[in-house]
């Protein structure tokens, strides 16, 4: 979105917005948040170049606000993409996933909707089938996880969802859905504990 320079209380304007809808994003000004998950002190960020169009970049940042301990950026340059799937968690909720590769670790964002969700989102790593982390979001309720709908869209069922960009691509993976999301997954009335 082109801003005119007689208007900079519009972009300030914008900003806030998405720092009050994402908390404390790891996205740059000239990015636009897609993603946000904070675990304790440390926040993971999926950010897009704020293009008119489909985006030139998706970028993932974990760290603090102003220091960045893992990035990976996916652009059309670079051959990088990131990739995303959905599974049913219960009757009623839907795990969306949106994940990338770096070496023999895969880096997992989640969204839990519909249902009963206790976590309405996760981070997690593997390497290979070990889960290396799995944390919960503990975003304030105004600014719980969610994956910009301008990028992908989850449909009800895995035939109705389809990647916005070429940046993402469409994938299934066989995460351990049940171990991620322990509680989540149990029959009605029960947990995975007992």
């Amino acid at each position: 979105m082109q801003l005119s320079s007689k208007q900079p209380w519009i972009g300030a304007l914008l900003v806030g917005l998405s720092s009050a809808c994402f908390g404390q994003a790891m996205c740059t000004p000239q990015e636009e948040v897609a993603y946000s998950c904070t675990t304790g002190t440390k926040t993971a960020s999926l950010c897009k170049s704020a293009d008119t169009t489909a985006p030139a970049s998706l970028t993932y940042r974990y760290g603090r606000v102003g220091k960045t301990e893992l990035e990976y950026v996916a652009t059309l340059e670079n051959a990088r993409t990131f990739s995303a799937f959905t599974l049913p968690a219960n009757p009623r909720a839907q795990i969306r996933m949106v994940w990338f590769d770096k070496g023999d670790f895969q880096y997992l964002m989640t969204e839990c909707a519909g249902g009963s969700c206790k976590s309405l989102g996760r981070l997690a790593v593997f390497r290979g089938d070990r889960m290396l982390m799995n944390a919960e979001c503990t975003n304030p309720p105004s600014s719980q996880p969610h994956f910009s709908r301008s990028l992908i869209q989850f449909g009800p069922d895995v035939d109705q969802a389809k990647s916005l960009t070429p940046l993402i691509k469409w994938e299934e993976m066989l995460f351990p859905i049940e171990a991620i999301y322990k509680a989540e997954m149990a029959p009605h009335g029960k947990t995975w504990d007992n």
